[in-house]
């Protein structure tokens, strides 16, 4: 193998695994400490208080937890008096409103629970302005937290979780989405992610009553009481928030046995497959990413392999903030390297990075070897070309974003 086949070798294996793992926030594996804050109230507990510090750690990193719980409360109560809580606010953060105003967060999580009204909308916008008053947390990620609805007895789980958007609709779909778009709008340079346990309870529900497992037929045998989840139903939106937050699939991470101690097998092997897939198929999720300590030098070295290849006279180009026409669609080399489909319409900050790292590594690969270009989709097959891609075009159905209604 000569020199240049080498090269090219070794750079396509580092964009590979750097590619598929790699996020802006690969800069906090080197941090000592990823420091998170989560608002909400005892929807929020139930998926924090199992031990999110510990998955962190079972990850390779280090998690300062902060929280604002208020139980019972909807975001606007929690916003209109912060100095209300129901579990003691960890010190030294104390509650939200010290915590983001005083504070440099790597994350946030936000819940809101009223259904969509426009005081939940504003306390949500409230949030983030604090957070991000005079220049702060330029680098944080928020959340929007989407828990499950309220339990009926008279209707399933889909027919709550998927009614039309209404100021009654609790914590269904429609208003979920229209809570992301409406923050994505207000705040086009922020970077938002979203956190969807209520869809995986609804993924859940259609598979359990499709093939009841162990006595579980539907989302519904996964509530204690008409508010909260039991045991079983705590696991789910625990995992589902430590895979988005830590960017692992949940099989691979290290819960609690207080949380499987008992529960079938099948089911926890159902819900870790459901959780992987519902935040695999989400655009909105954006998840963090705690990579593996191979990720990162194989990350290092592709940036090592990009200086050197520069200064041989390569004739790479310029880091851009999105790929120059002819390069190749960043939708198309995602779907090959990990099955995400991030290029929604909105294009978020921390999307446009990782476009500009593909630009990057691919003008340098182009002069090696134009064979390596791997094929472009044809019109509609994602819709849109990659002429209409990276022309900033939208890319239409791939999304997964539900329309405003």
């Amino acid at each position: 193998m000569n020199s240049v086949s080498t090269v090219r070798f070794v750079v396509w294996a580092a964009c590979f695994s750097a590619i598929a793992l790699s996020d802006p926030m690969l800069r906090h594996a080197s941090a000592d400490t990823i420091r998170g804050y989560h608002i909400g109230n005892s929807l929020t507990w139930s998926a924090v208080s199992p031990g999110l510090p510990s998955v962190f750690q079972g990850a390779g990193a280090s998690l300062s937890l902060g929280h604002h719980i208020r139980c019972g409360s909807p975001l606007a109560d929690i916003v209109s008096d912060p100095t209300v809580v129901c579990v003691p606010a960890p010190a030294p953060y104390g509650n939200w409103q010290n915590a983001l105003a005083q504070y440099e967060w790597d994350y946030v999580t936000i819940q809101t629970h009223a259904g969509m009204t426009a005081d939940e909308i504003q306390a949500a916008i409230d949030v983030v302005a604090i957070a991000t008053a005079e220049g702060r947390n330029s680098g944080t990620r928020f959340f929007i937290y989407s828990a499950w609805p309220t339990r009926s007895d008279t209707a399933t789980y889909r027919d709550i979780r998927t009614q039309p958007l209404t100021i009654t609709a609790l914590n269904s779909n429609a208003v979920m989405n229209e809570l992301y778009l409406d923050l994505v709008a207000a705040y086009p340079a922020v970077d938002f992610g979203y956190i969807p346990v209520g869809e995986v309870l609804l993924s859940l529900d259609d598979q359990l009553r499709a093939s009841p497992i162990g006595g579980l037929t539907n989302s519904w045998n996964l509530y204690a009481d008409l508010y909260h989840l039991n045991t079983v139903g705590q696991y789910v939106a625990h995992a589902t928030v430590s895979s988005v937050l830590t960017g692992r699939r949940p099989h691979d991470l290290t819960f609690s046995e207080s949380l499987i101690a008992g529960a079938d097998p099948a089911f926890i092997a159902l819900a870790n497959n459901t959780i992987e897939e519902v935040i695999n198929a989400d655009s909105r999720v954006d998840a963090l990413l705690v990579p593996e300590p191979a990720a990162q030098v194989l990350f290092s070295c592709a940036c090592l392999l990009v200086l050197l290849c520069r200064a041989r006279g390569f004739g790479v180009a310029p880091i851009r903030s999105s790929p120059r026409p002819g390069t190749i669609p960043c939708v198309t080399l995602r779907q090959r390297l990990s099955g995400h489909l991030k290029c929604a319409s909105h294009q978020s900050v921390v999307f446009k990075r990782r476009v500009g790292i593909l630009g990057e590594l691919h003008s340098l690969l182009e002069p090696l070897d134009s064979s390596l270009v791997l094929p472009r989709p044809s019109e509609g097959e994602h819709g849109a070309t990659a002429k209409q891609f990276a022309e900033g075009k939208d890319l239409g159905p791939q999304n997964h974003v539900m329309p405003r209604v």
